[in-house]
């Protein structure tokens, strides 16, 4: 009877030592996960600070649904997202191998001042029939410019949260997607004025 009883003793102690070394495997793996998730989201948002698309394309599946503008418009988005861009990772949530992140963002909103920049070229190409392609985008990225140093920085500042999903391949873990505000957060809301002033 005793050695019964001794027996269940060892056994339960066996299986407490099983129990807790299970939990911790689980957690170090877990907690491992969760760095290198963060740590991708911080290339994928560093990529978008420095509008920079073939980094922004090391860190995630496809970048077919991330709109990028050309220069020289794009170098006045760049210019706005090195000052103003700024990002913090927040809540990490993983299920059967793929994650979800949350990602607070404060950012500059352009709109109004892209906006005005169109319609000031709208006026400029109405006197410079003649002008080539290159000069009327030039035109515009000189306008957007002046508006933005003239503009007041706190009053176009925005925050938002972005959710980015992650999915773990053989070679690790991967974004194959971003929230919809993803590209007005990236573009600096360059889209919206574009669509406003020319798909009425």
């Amino acid at each position: 009877m005793l050695m019964k009883k001794y027996t269940r003793i060892l056994l339960f102690a066996a299986m407490l030592v099983l129990m807790f070394s299970t939990v911790t495997a689980f957690g170090a793996s877990s907690g491992s996960d969760k760095k290198m998730i963060k740590a991708r989201a911080g290339k994928f948002m560093k990529a978008a600070k420095n509008y920079n698309k073939k980094k922004l394309g090391q860190n995630i599946v496809s970048t077919s649904t991330y709109t990028f503008i050309s220069n020289p418009i794009g170098k006045a988005v760049r210019q706005m997202n090195k000052k103003h861009l700024k990002y913090s990772i927040g809540k990490i949530t993983i299920k059967n191998q793929r994650a979800v992140v949350k990602v607070k963002v404060t950012y500059f909103d352009g709109y109004e001042i892209f906006k005005k920049a169109f319609k000031s070229t709208i006026t400029w190409y109405s006197k410079n029939r003649k002008a080539a392609a290159a000069q009327i985008n030039n035109k515009v990225y000189s306008y957007a410019s002046a508006y933005y140093k003239k503009a007041s920085k706190s009053k176009y500042t925005k925050r938002t949260v972005l959710t980015i999903k992650m999915k773990h391949y053989d070679s690790g873990w991967l974004i194959t997607s971003a929230s919809d505000n993803y590209n007005k957060v990236v573009n600096g809301n360059y889209l919206k004025a574009y669509n406003a002033v020319f798909k009425k």
